[in-house]
């Protein structure tokens, strides 16, 4: 795998090709943003995506398929589109919350998770793995697609200081053990899907 590292915002972007790492990288931003744009883009297993001020992952003609162990922003927007499909197999983080229980923690800095896929002439679907968790705090987790949204098992989608939207044409599908949480800051509830 290889390792990419800027101290400012870091852009990688092809108009025709594809983006495909092979797995077991690191791509990080110490103070700015990550950009990645392509016709499609492929992070393999156990790679990580890092950013101080977010992340947009932009798959214009085709997928995403993010299988890396995580996608982490400490403040800003984690935005995922694509032309076709987004897969997601690893987890993903903006925002965060000060030292202690989540159900009580203030938020520090705030980020959103948005995830888009499919346009007017073409559906496009949304699928997340099993074993999942996708965070957001001081921020919204939206996911839109026009032709449906797949839930493996035992996942957790937390919008602390945040809602939890899931939009489609299509069918949201899930199975057992999948758990949302979307709570006002200092006011905790959640409720258990599946």
């Amino acid at each position: 795998g290889a390792t990419v590292t800027s101290s400012n915002s870091l852009m990688i972007s092809t108009y025709s090709g594809d983006f495909i790492d092979s797995g077991a990288s690191s791509f990080n931003s110490t103070t700015g943003s990550i950009s990645v744009s392509a016709k499609s883009i492929s992070i393999g297993v156990g790679s990580t995506v890092g950013a101080k001020s977010g992340i947009a992952i932009n798959a214009s003609g085709s997928s995403v398929q993010f299988d890396g162990a995580g996608m982490v922003t400490t403040s800003g927007a984690i935005t995922l589109q694509a032309q076709t499909s987004i897969v997601l197999n690893g987890d993903l983080t903006a925002g965060t919350l000060a030292a202690g229980p989540p159900a009580t923690a203030a938020i520090v800095s705030a980020g959103s998770v948005s995830a888009s896929a499919g346009g007017f002439s073409n559906p496009g679907s949304i699928t997340i793995g099993s074993g999942r968790n996708i965070r957001s705090a001081g921020g919204n987790i939206v996911m839109s697609s026009t032709g449906g949204v797949a839930i493996g098992a035992n996942n957790t989608v937390r919008a602390d200081g945040g809602n939890i939207s899931m939009m489609t044409t299509g069918a949201i599908a899930g199975s057992s053990g999948n758990t949302f949480y979307a709570r006002a800051t200092g006011t905790a509830s959640n409720s258990a899907g599946g």
